[in-house]
Order: C-alpha cells, then structure tokens, then sequence
C-alpha cells in the first residue's frame, strides 16, 4: 500500500510480503517503507525487503547506498547498513542479526533467486511453499537442520530442488496429500 499523497507530499509505502526498491535520494521527499516490526529510511540505494505475516524474522538486503532502520519492536532508531549487507529482524523479540549476503543487485531485482546460507529447514519449506504454492512441510525431527541451498525459481523444479537436499544424506522427503514432507 501507498499513502494518499505518495509522490505529492511523502513517498510513504506500507509492506507485507517482498519487494525490490532502487530509489533515487530525496532529501526533501525521502523514501521510507513501513512493514510490521521495522521502519526502512532509503538514503539513495537498491534494497530488497521480504516481510510475510509466517516468517519468524524481517529480511532487509542493501545493494548500493545506504539504509538507516528503525527497529519498532524495540523502538531502536539509526541502525545503518551498508552495501553487501543483510539484517535479519526477529519480530517477537526485535534483535537482529547481520551478515553478508552473496545475492547481485541483478538477483536481488529478478526476484527468481533465493539463497537459503546456512537457514533452518522450516525458512527453505516456507519459501519453497510460496515459490511453488505447494505445501512443504517439515516433521518436528528436522526443523532445526540447516541448509545451504541456492534456487532459481524459473528453472528448478521443487522435484529438482528436493532431489538435491536428499542427495546430501541429511534430509529425505515424500509427497503428502496436499504438498511434501522433508525428515
């Protein structure tokens, strides 16, 4: 959603779910997006934000320039990232974590690559279900199993995709009724 006057008075967005921003810097007229537990300031940069009411944590990726946070949960203004960054923003607790992040400007904008670097199973059957809108569950016994996994969502299958987490000897899956179980 946009404000009334976006454009006009503010350039005011309010997200839920995932967008690519490349946003030319007005200092008069600033760029700010509003998505429950954050509050993102662009300062002239290429970003991507991805909030969906099921994720656990906020995920902020800067490309070019600079972003200054507002952490609601935690009220903590001015936290600041750089280029080659990314912040995860737990939304229960509003602590976060940054790291780098190994995605291009060109991925990031494409919205068709999804690097799992290090995330617990549950994330990558999240995403996956999105990606594919089918149901990808995860049995209680492997929630906590870390992945590393790069998708390209226009050319991987969720058959290619699940076929490679099994060929690494820690996860198996089968299909369900309504979808995939990863054990």
């Amino acid at each position: 959603r946009y404000s009334q006057g976006f454009g006009i008075t503010d350039r005011k967005l309010f997200l839920e779910g995932e967008g690519f921003f490349d946003v030319r810097h007005n200092e008069q007229m600033p760029l700010t997006v509003e998505t429950h537990g954050v509050v993102v300031h662009d300062l002239g940069t290429a970003f991507k934000v991805s909030n969906y009411r099921e994720d656990t944590n906020i995920d902020i990726r800067l490309y070019e320039g600079k972003l200054s946070l507002y952490n609601t949960p935690t009220k903590r203004n001015g936290i600041s990232m750089s280029p080659g960054e990314e912040v995860l923003i737990n939304k229960a607790t509003g602590k976060f974590l940054r790291q780098r992040m190994n995605e291009s400007i060109g991925e990031g904008a494409s919205m068709n690559i999804l690097y799992f670097d290090n995330k617990p199973l549950r994330t990558v059957a999240q995403a996956l279900s999105r990606s594919y809108g089918i149901h990808v569950k995860v049995a209680k016994t492997a929630e906590n199993k870390h992945v590393y996994l790069i998708v390209n969502r226009k050319a991987n299958t969720i058959d290619d995709l699940l076929l490679s987490l099994q060929k690494t000897g820690h996860i198996k899956y089968k299909k369900i009724t309504n979808g995939y179980l990863l054990y």
